[in-house]
């Protein structure tokens, strides 16, 4: 007679603690997409909020700093709130995630609250996408006049830029053009190199120029993947990180995003982009050589 392989499930209730994933990145590169995919799942479920931001600017300050004996168990109380709970603490085979495309530019900060608040489970999930179109589908998301006023608000605010709201509808390549070049010559101003070390980003830039206002900014910036993921590799070990290419993604991710926008990058924009990127791309190749088996065409 074969032995038994009931399961008293009432013993398992709260051995998978939410999420067992979280999307982290990178804004405009399909994580909407990638997160309803992975929620279709038979034995997955989504969070009550997809984009709980709890890590960055929806932390709550009010409570004890994670170093406080109080500090861990209260800011994951209040986490929790984010998913069912009710269903996830007693079925563990059932599992929930979230997607906060901001928490890859969060750098240290959102890296160390990861770190105290997750259970050792939980995977690292992060879809790239070609940098140059990442930045222009950004650009065109802030310059978009649709929306309710807060929105509009958020959109006026950018990395080092404001576009006033009367002029947010302008997107052509002049632009376009003044604002890439600005803020290129920033990060160029900055030091930003792709051989510095994920420390010396964070200080630098994201730290110091990066906050976290919600809306967008740095469209340059967010590009720079394997500056922002190397801190993740050298927090967590590479089997808990896995790199999606959204041009692997079967459903185009644009039909999440069907606003039409006015104009095409231009050529010189595009130029310029891609000629900006080519170092931080090869960077990006090295950083996943033999953790990952994603390729991307554009990182050469």
């Amino acid at each position: 007679m074969l032995p038994s392989t009931n399961v008293d499930v009432s013993t398992l209730h709260g051995s998978r603690v939410p999420p067992s994933f979280v999307v982290i990145g990178a804004q405009k590169a399909g994580t909407t997409s990638l997160y309803d995919y992975i929620t279709q799942h038979d034995l997955a479920i989504p969070s009550i909020r997809k984009e709980t931001h709890y890590l960055d600017w929806r932390w709550d300050p009010s409570l004890p700093p994670l170093d406080d004996p109080n500090g861990v168990a209260k800011h994951k109380a209040m986490y929790l709130r984010y998913f069912r709970t009710d269903i996830l603490l007693p079925n563990p085979s059932i599992q929930s995630g979230e997607a906060t495309p901001s928490y890859l530019l969060g750098g240290s900060i959102v890296i160390d609250r990861f770190k105290a608040l997750m259970d050792d489970q939980c995977k690292i999930l992060a879809i790239l996408r070609n940098p140059v179109d990442r930045a222009f589908s950004h650009y065109n998301m802030t310059a978009d006049t649709q929306g309710n006023p807060e929105q509009l608000r958020n959109r006026s605010v950018m990395h080092g830029f404001i576009i006033p709201t009367s002029t947010r509808c302008v997107i052509g390549g002049t632009r376009r053009w003044q604002i890439v070049t600005a803020e290129i010559a920033e990060l160029e101003a900055l030091g930003i190199h792709p051989d510095m070390s994920f420390d010396a980003f964070d200080d630098v830039f994201l730290k110091s120029r990066v906050n976290f206002t919600h809306g967008g900014h740095s469209f340059v910036g967010r590009g720079l993947y394997a500056l922002q993921l190397a801190g993740w590799y050298q927090a967590f070990p590479s089997s808990r990180i896995h790199v999606v290419n959204m041009d692997d993604m079967k459903t185009p991710t644009g039909a999440k995003n069907t606003r039409a926008y006015a104009a095409p990058l231009n050529a010189d924009t595009r130029q310029r982009l891609e000629v900006f990127y080519a170092p931080f791309n090869a960077k990006l190749k090295t950083l996943l050589q033999g953790s990952s088996t994603t390729s991307f065409s554009w990182a050469v």
